[in-house]
């Protein structure tokens, strides 16, 4: 058993990184975590350039409003019961919650961009608000 660098704490011999403190443990692990450290860097450097980040603030509202909509929108299609209309509002309302999007963005590893998940909610309610008019 070694001894930690930074902590002193007891760790495994083939430990890269301490459990305890995170702190390298070997050259090729410092170097690795500094090469990682300057990638995030130029990445939170090229957001605030851009302004593609957004503050936690201004994500958590967004998130709230998308909560509220799907929910009430879910609400309204199980209230229309087995109809098309009722579907569609149910499908859109359950597409807009947050999780949601997350979840069908994992497979290209970021989640859907908000604009186009609302772009896709509003299609569908007014698809179904149109059958609504003409049914």
């Amino acid at each position: 058993m070694g001894r930690c660098r930074r902590c002193d704490t007891e760790i495994d011999d083939s430990s890269r990184f301490c459990p305890f403190c995170g702190a390298p443990q070997t050259e090729k692990a410092a170097e690795q975590l500094e090469r990682y450290v300057k990638r995030q860097l130029e990445s939170a450097e090229l957001q605030d350039r851009t302004g593609s980040g957004q503050s936690s603030g201004r994500r958590e509202l967004w998130d709230r409003i998308s909560y509220v909509v799907g929910y009430l929108t879910v609400v309204v299609g199980l209230s229309l019961r087995a109809t098309l209309e009722g579907k569609l509002l149910l499908f859109s309302g359950i597409l807009v919650l947050p999780p949601t999007r997350r979840l069908l963005g994992r497979p290209l590893g970021r989640p859907f961009a908000r604009e186009f998940m609302i772009g896709v909610y509003l299609f569908f309610t007014a698809l179904a608000v149109v059958s609504l008019q003409f049914l």
